[in-house]
């Protein structure tokens, strides 16, 4: 679509399904196959992208470098969940400000982030997709470690080869997958024992970067009981 677009061609969006296919049906296929499509991405951005630009209308330059930063999201989660460990350990304060009125200044975004991915959903043409998308949410966000992996293989130049994703699930844990999650979720809760432990006085902003990092805690939670436990037989 790039190098169409890069010619001069227009392309209309048709919400049509015009097959089914088959998604990865345990979490190595899953990560396997983020890792290709995320890798491919940043080599698009990297390489393809910057030879292509001048080509490009307005509209082409802006969409496909908001498209080609969209792995990204990884380095914004990693740096989420590092910087509460550095601010409780360091005893440093990023913010100063109490939790309600921190919710008060969220609240735009997550209004707005929310409305538009239920109407994005009108385009949908299956109703068991409808809704709110939960269960991807926390499979992208638990692919953090795949998506910086992949920026870093992107940058040094190391090509991933073709990687064909299994269509039938593996049973059995894949701890080694959800390591760093496991790393990260432990040194986040000695983050928040540390405070009560070594403190003498707690402000504000200090419980705000507990609370962060026991929201990444729990949000890491479903990522880390599939890798330990597996799929269960019959279970998506």
């Amino acid at each position: 679509s790039m190098r169409i677009h890069a010619e001069g061609y227009k392309s209309v969006y048709l919400p049509y399904r015009g097959s089914i296919g088959l998604v990865p049906a345990d979490m190595r296929s899953f990560f396997k196959q983020q890792l290709k499509w995320s890798n491919g991405m940043f080599n698009l951005l990297f390489k393809r992208y910057p030879q292509l630009f001048l080509k490009f209308n307005l509209s082409a330059k802006i969409h496909y470098l908001f498209a080609g930063t969209f792995y990204f999201n990884g380095v914004s989660i990693l740096l989420m969940t590092i910087l509460p460990i550095l601010f409780l350990f360091f005893n440093i304060f990023a913010i100063e400000i109490k939790l309600i009125d921190f919710a008060v200044h969220m609240l735009p975004l997550i209004v707005s982030s929310t409305l538009m991915t239920f109407y994005i959903q009108k385009w949908y043409t299956a109703k068991h997709e409808k809704g709110f998308p939960i269960k991807s949410m926390l499979l992208d966000r638990g692919s953090w470690f795949i998506y910086v992996t992949s920026l870093y293989f992107a940058i040094i130049g190391k090509n991933i080869p073709y990687l064909p994703t299994p269509k039938t699930a593996v049973k059995g844990a894949a701890p080694e997958l959800v390591r760093p999650h496991i790393i990260m979720s432990v040194i986040s809760l000695l983050a928040i024992l540390y405070v009560p432990l070594f403190y003498y006085r707690i402000e504000w902003g200090t419980i705000l970067m507990m609370g962060f990092a026991a929201i990444n805690i729990l949000l890491s939670l479903p990522i880390i009981y599939i890798g330990l436990v597996g799929i269960k037989e019959g279970k998506k």
